[in-house]
């Protein structure tokens, strides 16, 4: 009799087990069209609004900040710098990775890999291939995504403005911001990105200039 009572109470915990983790909520799959916006993370106490520039065949889609967050060097120091190598890199996939998302929005950020092209009008490296969850476009997809000028044109967020990331002050580019591109500039020293009135400037300037910003990208699961 006893037994049986083992083996009745073992066959509870094993329906108590399968009930519990039966009950764990699974993340329902999340459908993304192109020039969609969703909010995903906080940055500085603000929720992050995102575009969705590219969605693959899989669902995965390729998010990029509707406005500039901050304001930061492409290097932190007068030396030579590409992607791999660059501060900029490290803070987007260090603190602000880690502060921006909760655990569960980590999970959905894929870890990609980044190609790094050569800036073939001033035949300076890209640099190797590396592997990010956040990441700046690179000069081609800045063209690829954005097919006009205004299309790039973006306006920084409160923070970003007081952390002195300059702005335009006339015409149809009033207010908005530049930003750096992951890409090479003219020379090994400097990145390129896009202007304020959103021409994207393939010399780029010095990896260490301030005033210009930062558009966080990524791919995330669907």
């Amino acid at each position: 009799m006893q037994r049986i009572r083992k083996i009745a109470y073992g066959l509870f915990l094993c329906v108590l087990i399968l009930a519990l983790c039966g009950c764990a909520k699974r993340r329902e799959k999340v459908s993304y069209t192109l020039g969609q916006e969703v909010t995903m993370g906080t940055y500085e106490g603000s929720p992050i609004e995102w575009i969705v520039l590219d969605v693959r065949d899989n669902g995965e889609a390729l998010l990029i900040s509707k406005y500039v967050l901050e304001m930061k060097p492409y290097h932190d120091e007068k030396t030579n710098a590409d992607w791999e190598h660059c501060s900029l890199r490290t803070w987007l996939n260090g603190s602000f990775f880690d502060s921006a998302f909760t655990k569960e929005e980590k999970k959905v950020i894929l870890s990609s890999k980044i190609e790094n092209p050569d800036n073939l009008e001033f035949s300076v490296s890209g640099g190797k291939e590396t592997e990010d969850r956040i990441f700046l476009l690179s000069f081609d997809e800045a063209n690829q995504y954005f097919s006009k000028s205004k299309d790039r044109r973006c306006l920084p967020t409160e923070h970003a403005v007081e952390r002195g990331v300059m702005t335009s002050l006339k015409g149809s580019s009033k207010g908005c911001a530049p930003w750096w591109l992951r890409s090479p500039g003219r020379d090994p020293h400097s990145a390129a990105c896009v202007r304020d009135f959103g021409y994207v400037l393939s010399s780029g300037y010095n990896v260490y200039y301030e005033g210009y910003g930062v558009r966080p990208a990524m791919w995330v699961e669907a």
